[in-house]
């Protein structure tokens, strides 16, 4: 015939399973702490890469309007040397 367990023994076997439950809970509860670490310096390195893009992009932008500028120059000079050329040949065609 099958023992019954008796309350005492009931009492122990509650005792064991909520000190089981609560080294888990415990545990996973230090996980979860350790992974939202993790996750603030992953953040955190995030925004200093994409501040770092920003700046880069900054200096890309400024660069670009720079080389705009010396590329309207350059044509500006083209353009002045073309005309002189014309002139030079107009007053060649004279002499």
């Amino acid at each position: 015939m099958l023992a019954t367990p008796t309350l005492v023994d009931l009492i122990r076997q509650l005792e064991s399973t909520l000190e089981k439950h609560t080294v888990m809970f415990v545990n996973g509860f230090h996980a979860i702490q350790d992974f939202k670490t993790a996750m603030e310096a992953q953040l955190e390195a995030t925004q200093i890469e994409t501040g770092l893009l920003l700046a880069d992009h900054a200096k890309l932008n400024e660069l670009v309007d720079e080389t705009e500028f010396t590329l309207t120059s350059l044509r500006t000079t083209v353009l002045a040397l073309q005309d002189q050329l014309k002139t030079l040949k107009k007053e060649g065609e004279r002499a």
